[in-house]
């Protein structure tokens, strides 16, 4: 007999196509991820590829990358907890009109790399930086961001660049449920609960 997971891996959710925004429902308690907004950008049959780009962690870019030369401009940068799976793997979101053979494009103008060449390409003066630097990121098995989808741990919103960049990321989560017209306070439903 088939499980709900199971019967789902043969039905990807029509209107979730990537690039995206997944909004952690205010139910979603699962500490990997509560009052998280994922950055989705792979989603096939074959499983789903997405980044946190709301969570910075206790350290900055020089301390985390203090042999790397060439990365002093950017010694103060935050740096970002991307999800759960392979934490020690670095991650470089970025907006620009030029990119390297090591990236992927994510959207017009909007790549993601690898390479910690990109990084010592970035002179912005000021703050925001045109980039987020993530450790780890979240990936799901085929079918299984559907199902949590239609088990309303998540919601879809359409992804906006500049605002990924440049919302402080304490805000983003709030500020994401506002722009989607959803009063965050008024859904929450401890005794239903889901954990991811």
């Amino acid at each position: 007999m088939d499980t709900p997971l199971k019967a789902s891996i043969s039905h990807v959710t029509p209107q979730l196509t990537a690039p995206c925004l997944l909004v952690a429902s205010p139910e979603l308690i699962d500490p990997n991820f509560r009052k998280t907004v994922i950055l989705l950008c792979q989603h096939s049959l074959e499983g789903s590829l997405g980044f946190i780009v709301n969570r910075p962690l206790e350290i900055e870019l020089g301390r985390l990358l203090e042999d790397t030369e060439g990365l002093e401009h950017l010694a103060r940068d935050p740096v970002y907890m991307g999800g759960p799976v392979h934490v020690n793997s670095g991650t470089i979101l970025y907006k620009g009109n030029n990119h390297d053979d090591d990236s992927v494009e994510i959207a017009q103008n909007f790549y993601m790399t690898g390479s910690l060449e990109r990084l010592k390409s970035i002179h912005e003066p000021t703050m925001p930086r045109p980039y987020r630097f993530l450790l780890g990121y979240a990936g799901w098995g085929g079918g299984q961001l559907d199902w949590e989808i239609r088990q309303h741990s998540w919601l879809v919103s359409t992804m906006d660049v500049e605002f990924i960049l440049t919302t402080p990321a304490n805000e983003i989560w709030d500020r994401t449920m506002n722009r989607m017209g959803i009063d965050a306070c008024h859904l929450i439903t401890p005794e239903t609960s889901l954990i991811n």
